[in-house]
């Protein structure tokens, strides 16, 4: 996949590497601080991946992979999403890579998002990830989170 259509991020989180992946794996807490209404997910490599969600008053759903899971560490699937005005062939799927690392009582998280398809998709998801990393940091951080 070409370098210049993917976006890049990094944060360190005040939580710990278990929760921080949990947050991102786990249905019930993906829907409470990111744009899903509905999650389901096998929580095994090969295994699918579906997120059911709206943005600006249109519904959309991610069809997904499951390509690495293992817990605290990396979770990585490839999808393709009804919003994006493509067909569903494996050159218009993406992939969402997620690597954590403990640093100090928290979580280093670095993104990717790759195959992105054109350089506008690439500018514009930029912006979305500072955005849902935001709402992240929010969720783990907060007290309320086990």
């Amino acid at each position: 996949m070409s370098a210049a259509l993917r976006v890049g991020k990094e944060v360190v989180l005040a939580a710990a590497p278990a929760r921080v992946f949990a947050a991102l794996v786990e249905p019930a807490q993906l829907t409470a601080f990111w744009p899903f209404t509905a999650v389901e997910s096998s929580g095994v490599v090969g295994g699918p991946i579906v997120f059911h969600g709206e943005v600006g008053g249109e519904a959309f759903t991610d069809h997904g992979v499951i390509e690495a899971f293992e817990p605290a560490r990396h979770f990585r699937y490839r999808y393709w999403s009804t919003n994006h005005g493509t067909e569903d062939r494996p050159e218009n799927r993406m992939v969402v890579d997620y690597r954590l690392q403990a640093e100090g009582e928290g979580c280093r998280l670095s993104v990717t998002h790759e195959n992105l398809l054109d350089a506008g998709r690439v500018a514009m998801m930029g912006g979305v990830w500072d955005y849902l990393l935001g709402q992240l940091r929010s969720h783990v951080e907060s007290a309320s989170v086990g």
